[in-house]
């Protein structure tokens, strides 16, 4: 049997879908003859070349604005061959679109049917016997349309519709409302597709089948019951993506996008089996927890890697299995490969445990933080308080994780004080990650809040973009719908725009703002520059101050803290004394409190606001020190400092002196991180010019490009021939002093770093070069034996001994540079990643 799988927009571009993916593998496997067609990126390069269609506007579309439904709306012109269907209705809804958007969705929605027609026709003529479609967020009204003109065309196909849009009465609602869908799989199709296949082929019973809407001999519409319990994990098949790279290859998207995989290692919610957050219905029926054993997961990351020469991975896991940590983690760290995966989580971990996930490539994480309030997350059943939600925040970045999450508000039972305290305290939290948006909570199918009306929305109707989709009566609505409207509940529309107001100056004093600690042991010495506050740098000496800081690293009452204070310092610390220092913090944005407790929010000195994106300060490269002359010998003499803001480096303890670096620059490199240190200078200028002598100035540039890879600031001196600084130099940290090239080709080269700028990562098999110089992504992937090789050797001798048909393909690219008789690797190898990670 010939089956077509295929999906529509406005599916993801940057990922294949993991559906098909696993759909074709347990197809395959039930004797199939599978192909998978992506047509979201057909649909992308037909709207590019026709009307202009960019990625910006496919992603607003696709993902921003989901919950106003203007993708479905797209194509419901198409899907009722109205071409002017409800445009009125939609421009008067599309508030959140500028007016080239708005125009192209339009226009879009106008001219999707030639795409259609030529999709169905193409499809018709291949003549598979099955054409199943997935449908998940916003895909229905192209999937409904292209099905309606299949069968228009070719009656014979068989069209099968699965996905979390069909789950529970959603899928019923399809297979009653629309007769050119012969069945719906509700629930996991990876049980239920190898069934239906036998009943295409005529040996099942389509009454047999788990969760399938089919339609009986005198054509109504039949809904069996869903399975009750889930797929195990060890039969979750492992899943296949070779069509979607292939089809990647030969799109025009392919040159703005950043392909990544998407894996799960588990299904379902260990939490929400226990509490189910009230607002949550992302596990739809199936809320029972499984995960992949450990051990086949990894295998299936690195295998998926090494096939696809890719190493960042989206896992789709609504939470992380925390046996993990002990296991796949671990084990991904031993491998030491440069992966970088978004994973989500929960955000009562610790900051040992979020270091075990950054060291094992979890650079992103979306924990749902949500609020900072306890009592809102009380009413949400999160299991976390405001305070841990904060130390998350502040953990995270000190692990060098970047966490994404949305202020969600709108809670029945919510109170106005229960976000104007927290709205005070924010500038105190603008150096953390600020939330990506402040959201009215939509009531979703699945939830507690729409299961149990008694929580606080009693009557909840289909969301408004339903009706400007379907022409279907409102109890149809009612049942094909995920998202819901409701009264709003919850604070007024003050305390709303108090909200929005306070995180939008938290968005934009973040790129800038700071708040750090160094504990030296005797003192702990506070660095600070928000613009909430007037102090740059505190010293902090009392032993029951020094004790409290500590103390406060996780949340604390007032008592608790008094009582543990008391044990620890020998000598009675009273409630009284502990409310005075903790006011005084507050005042200074050292602590937060929430309910009854407290937690100092000051996250660990590791240069991390040198990381984000959007810092280009020239401020970056602080006043240096004397320059000075070589010592006898080949060696670069450094100056050390605990951190690079110049009142901090000048206190006891944070100057550590000077110390003599002959050999192995990213040993040393990481060993000085791993002390402490945050900036270094090189005394001596890095001499580039042809009376150079070439083991010391690759030793300069070694160092400086191991310490740029660590986030290290690099206080230096460069000096040139008449030119201009090459390519291959333009990624490191920025010189402070460039002889023998204009002021403009510094400020110029300042101007235009960032960390990240040209790296390379190590995968099972191959090297990724990637390489921002020239303004866009240039990714270059090295699986050539000779090439890794060559590669190997020179990161670890630039005297090394290679090729010069591949020392001469290198230089083309700047990925050397020739000094004397050496020849110098220039991309780093990324240690510290940029903010957010997956944005460059």
């Amino acid at each position: 049997m010939d089956l077509l799988l295929v999906t529509m927009p406005w599916a993801a571009l940057d990922t294949p879908s993991l559906a098909l993916g696993i759909l074709q593998v347990a197809a395959r496997d039930a004797g199939a003859t599978v192909h998978t067609r992506y047509a979201n990126l057909d649909f992308f390069d037909w709207a590019a070349q026709t009307l202009g269609l960019d990625t910006e506007v496919y992603d607003q579309l696709a993902t921003h604005s989901y919950f106003e439904g203007h993708g479905d709306w797209v194509f419901s012109a198409v899907l009722h061959d109205r071409p002017h269907h409800r445009v009125a209705e939609f421009l008067r809804h599309a508030e959140d679109l500028d007016q080239r958007q708005r125009d192209l969705a339009v226009e879009l929605h106008r001219r999707s049917g030639d795409f259609l027609d030529d999709l169905a026709d193409d499809i018709a003529a291949s003549g598979p016997a099955v054409v199943g479609l997935t449908t998940t967020f916003q895909q229905n009204t192209a999937s409904l349309a292209l099905a309606r003109r299949l069968k228009a065309r070719a009656p014979e196909i068989t069209i099968v519709f699965g996905g979390a849009n069909c789950d529970g009465r959603q899928g019923a609602a399809l297979h009653r409302n629309f007769p050119y869908v012969d069945y719906v799989v509700r629930g996991e199709g990876d049980r239920a597709l190898p069934l239906l296949l036998e009943v295409i082929g005529g040996t099942g019973d389509p009454a047999g089948v788990p969760g399938l809407c089919w339609r009986d001999r005198d054509g109504a519409s039949r809904a069996n019951p869903q399975a009750r319990v889930p797929l195990p994990a060890h039969q979750l098949p492992d899943p296949e993506f070779t069509a979607y790279f292939d089809r990647l290859e030969h799109s025009a998207v392919r040159h703005h996008i950043e392909p990544k995989l998407v894996l799960e290692g588990s299904r379902g919610c260990w939490w929400g089996e226990k509490h189910h957050c009230t607002f949550c219905g992302l596990n739809g029926s199936l809320m029972q927890f499984r995960s992949k054993d450990a051990e086949r997961f990894l295998r299936e990351i690195l295998d998926q890697a090494r096939r696809h020469h890719l190493l960042d991975v989206v896992a789709v896991d609504n939470i992380l299995d925390m046996g993990f940590l002990q296991t796949l983690l671990p084990a991904l760290g031993d491998h030491d490969y440069d992966l970088r995966i978004h994973y989500e989580i929960k955000s009562n971990l610790s900051y040992r445990q979020l270091r075990l996930l950054a060291e094992a490539g979890l650079v992103q994480v979306q924990p749902g933080v949500e609020s900072l309030s306890t009592r809102v997350l009380k009413l949400m059943d999160k299991g976390v308080t405001g305070c841990q939600n904060v130390r998350h925040l502040r953990d995270a970045q000190s692990a060098g994780i970047w966490v994404s999450w949305n202020y969600l508000y709108g809670f029945p039972g919510e109170h106005e004080n229960d976000y104007h305290q927290v709205i005070d305290q924010l500038p105190a939290l603008h150096h953390l990650v600020p939330p990506e948006a402040v959201t009215r909570l939509a009531i979703e199918r699945f939830s507690p809040y729409f299961d149990q009306p008694d929580l606080g929305f009693s009557e909840p109707r289909p969301a408004g973009h339903y009706a400007r989709v379907y022409d279907l009566p409102e109890a149809e609505l009612h049942d094909l719908a995920y998202l819901f409207d409701a009264a709003p509940a919850g604070i007024a529309e003050p305390t709303v725009e108090r909200l929005h107001q306070a995180v939008a100056q938290w968005r934009a004093a973040h790129d800038s703002g700071r708040f750090t600690h160094c504990d030296l042991g005797h003192k702990i010495v506070l660095v600070s520059r928000r613009p909430g506050f007037d102090w740059s740098v505190h010293t902090i000496h009392n032993p029951v101050e020094l004790a409290a800081f500590r103390l406060l690293a996780d949340p604390r009452s007032v008592a608790s803290l008094a009582r543990r204070l008391t044990a620890q310092v020998g000598a009675t610390v009273t409630e009284s004394r502990v409310e005075r220092l903790l006011a005084d913090w507050r005042e200074a944005g050292i602590v937060y409190h929430d309910a009854d407790r407290w937690v100092h929010v000051a996250t660990l000195a590791t240069n991390g606001e040198l990381t984000r994106l959007a810092h280009r300060s020239p401020g970056l490269v602080p006043a240096g020190v004397a320059p000075g002359s070589a010592p006898a010998g080949t060696g670069i003499t450094l100056h050390r400092w605990r951190d690079y803001h110049g009142r901090a480096g000048r206190l006891p303890g944070m100057d550590l002196g000077r110390i003599r670096i002959t050999g192995n620059a990213a040993a040393e490199a990481a060993e000085l991180y791993r002390s402490g240190v945050r900036r270094v200078a090189l005394v001596e200028t890095t001499d580039l010019t042809a009376q150079a002598d070439p083991a010391t100035a690759v030793l300069a540039l070694e160092l400086v490009r191991e310490l740029t890879a660590w986030g290290v600031v690099v206080d230096w001196r460069l000096h040139l021939d008449p030119g201009g600084p090459p390519a291959a130099l333009t990624h490191l940290h920025p010189p402070a002093e460039i002889v023998g090239a204009a002021t403009e080709q510094r400020v110029s080269w300042v101007d235009g770093f960032f960390l990240g700028r040209l790296s390379y990562r190590q995968g099972p098999g191959f090297l990724e070069i990637r390489d921002h110089r020239e303004g866009v992504l240039n990714r270059i992937i090295v699986d050539d034996p000779a090439y890794l090789d060559a590669i190997g050797r020179l990161v670890r001798d630039p005297a090394a001994r290679v090729s010069a048909p591949i020392l001469s393909e290198l230089a083309a690219e700047s990925l050397i540079l020739a000094v004397g008789d050496r020849h110098w690797w220039a991309p780093y190898r990324p240690r510290r990643w940029p903010q957010p990670p997956f944005q460059v």
